[in-house]
């Protein structure tokens, strides 16, 4: 299985995931869509290829995306490694928010 990398981008749309659920819904359904999240970082990084992945490369070279309820990840694939550029919900405007200088360092 291959590692993974988050960027800071990435980082900030969990926690801010996370804000908006706590007050929208409560901790106790925080912490059940922080698990769906993980369930599916730990799909994508066993096959970052999968079958509900879509290849995204409008918004980057070699971009990829992965839908986990309502939020998709944007991630390409290295030899060794998964790199996380963003984690969006599916209302967003991903052309304006996914993009090379997105992706970790």
């Amino acid at each position: 299985m291959r590692s993974f990398k988050l960027s800071h981008f990435a980082e900030s749309d969990v926690f801010e995931i996370l804000d908006h659920t706590i007050e929208k819904w409560g901790i106790e359904q925080a912490d059940q869509y922080q698990k769906e999240l993980e369930l599916g970082r730990l799909e994508i990084q066993r096959d970052p290829y999968l079958l509900n992945s879509k290849s995204q490369e409008r918004l980057s070279k070699g971009c990829r995306s992965f839908k986990v309820n309502h939020h998709y990840f944007f991630y390409r694939v290295n030899e060794d490694s998964i790199e996380i550029a963003r984690i969006l919900h599916e209302s967003r405007d991903f052309p304006r928010h996914v993009s090379d200088s997105h992706y970790p360092v």
